[in-house]
């Protein structure tokens, strides 16, 4: 009796062991390469007439400057690294004029009043052509180019130990002067502007909210909430073809409380408004738009999620580690380039995926521990089109 049941739990541990194995092969192809940081980086755009991509890090560290590195975003090589600022924070990119907009969290030197800085680099030779005083630190950045125009969002002041209401300023792209500037919601962390319509779109991480402004003047239109509050609404994304935003929006963190992770993706109807679909999705943290394959792309913790923007259905998912912070896409190399803060992953147990009860009764099985490695900040590039 001994031995049937010894041959029995054989044969099932044989089976397991084979569909845990079978489930847990990735598909590692799509890795361009990763470039491991010695400082986090904060923001990434992608030019693609040039097919560069630029990152902006930001050292953290007073008397240490910033950096922008630009590299080939189909072979991930690093063609340059440029000393500018302290602390950048946000990027874009006018492929049209091969010129970086790179929004500093500290003044420029000699100016005097000013809160942050705003820098113009030449991608091509890497020279710093100028740096323009701003009132507040810019958070996230858009350009309008048929327009000339670069619209910047900051977060409030802090008043009582919490920030107000954010403001967006359009500037002219050339020379720097600001045009107008209004208001957004609380704590803005992420801007798009649709050139057909003329629409701003502006998360708001508190209100869980999508400010959506009239270019030409800064008027708001209207505010779409994501999902009953509180929330927060992290990031947009638009799909200018096919008249639709992108949106992700996250449970509140609670202190001292369980950490909710079920957030989601919402589409908006450029034209109306309107919320169309909500798709749950867990840890989602960064998103970006692939204009030319109509596919949304959302980064979450420890993958990237390749989905139909027309009905949103998952087309694939591509495996690639914790701490994501900022995501981009290059429609015309098919590359995506995610960039990854710093950070500890729990060490791979390598029984982890035989049951418990199993586990219990097989002797030569180790008893679980718990133990963590240091992650370093990175930039990774994945190939979409394999």
């Amino acid at each position: 009796m001994r031995i049937r049941y010894t041959a029995a739990l054989a044969v099932v541990t044989v089976a397991i062991i084979g569909v845990a194995m079978s489930a847990r092969r990735g598909d590692n192809t799509r890795l361009i390469r990763s470039l491991t940081l010695d400082q986090n980086p904060a923001a990434v755009a992608v030019d693609t007439r040039s097919g560069h991509a630029i990152v902006a890090v930001a050292p953290g560290l007073p008397g240490v400057s910033g950096h922008a590195l630009i590299l080939d975003d189909k072979t991930g090589a690093l063609l340059r690294t440029v000393d500018i600022g302290h602390a950048p924070r946000a990027l874009a990119v006018d492929e049209r004029a091969g010129r970086v907009y790179l929004a500093d969290d500290v003044a420029p030197a000699g100016q005097l009043g000013a809160a942050a800085a705003l820098y113009v680099l030449d991608e091509r030779s890497g020279r710093v052509s100028r740096g323009i005083a701003l009132d507040a630190p810019a958070v996230a950045m858009a350009l309008d180019d048929q327009n000339g125009r670069l619209l910047t969002v900051s977060r409030g002041d802090i008043v009582n130990s919490a920030y107000g209401t954010g403001t967006v300023a359009v500037r002219d792209a050339t020379t720097g002067t600001t045009l107008y500037t209004d208001t957004a919601g609380m704590y803005p962390t992420s801007i798009a502007i649709d050139a057909r319509s003329q629409q701003i779109f502006i998360a708001n991480l508190l209100d869980n909210s999508v400010s959506v402004l009239d270019a030409r003047n800064g008027h708001t239109l209207r505010t779409i909430t994501l999902a009953p509050p509180p929330g927060r609404g992290v990031a947009v994304a638009l799909d200018a073809r096919a008249r639709q935003v992108f949106a992700l929006s996250l449970p509140p963190t609670i202190a001292g409380g369980p950490q909710l992770t079920l957030g989601s993706l919402a589409t908006i109807d450029i034209a109306t408004g309107r919320l169309t679909r909500m798709i749950a999705l867990r840890n989602p943290a960064a998103l970006a738009m692939d204009e030319r394959t109509g596919r949304v792309l959302v980064a979450t913790s420890g993958s990237v999620q390749v989905r139909d923007g027309a009905n949103g259905r998952l087309l694939r998912t591509i495996t690639t580690g914790i701490s994501p912070s900022a995501l981009a896409v290059d429609g015309r190399s098919g590359r995506a380039i995610l960039i990854r803060d710093d950070g500890a992953a729990r060490d791979s147990d390598a029984w982890a995926w035989v049951p418990g009860w199993l586990r219990a009764r097989l002797p030569f099985v180790p008893r679980p521990s718990i133990h963590f490695h240091a992650i370093p900040a990175s930039v990774s590039i994945f190939d979409l089109t394999r």
